[in-house]
């Protein structure tokens, strides 16, 4: 199944679906440029706000873009970060960010933290 994960400034949410996603952001960041987001196999999908019968509506296209690289080291940097807290630490201290792939990173991280949608 194809997860959604969304960087906004940093902080990572993840989604089951494009339409909860659209759903949970504001067509003003999206202009903005507060999004980078990505689909589970690091291809990179572009964001925008279209009007349609003056109201925003915001659209995802998928791009053939694949930065694998920048999306594991967000998810390197949120895995660290949650190894770090209190919260966690019995369900991820065994756990070596280092040894992951990308697709584990994704796993392990959406079973702690969940999904948006």
């Amino acid at each position: 199944m194809k997860k959604y994960i969304l960087s906004e400034n940093g902080d990572i949410s993840f989604f089951k679906t494009l339409k909860g996603l659209i759903s949970y952001i504001e067509p003003i960041d999206v202009k903005n440029g507060e999004y980078t987001l990505f689909d589970s196999d690091g291809r990179v999908i572009k964001l925008g706000v279209i009007k349609n019968n003056d109201k925003e509506k915001i659209i995802a296209t998928n791009t053939e873009i694949k930065d694998t690289k920048s999306l594991y080291l967000l998810l390197f940097r949120l895995c660290e970060y949650i190894k770090e807290h209190r919260r966690f630490i019995d369900k991820i201290s065994h756990i070596d960010c280092n040894d992951q792939s990308l697709q584990q990173m994704i796993d392990i991280l959406t079973e702690l933290i969940g999904f948006e949608d």
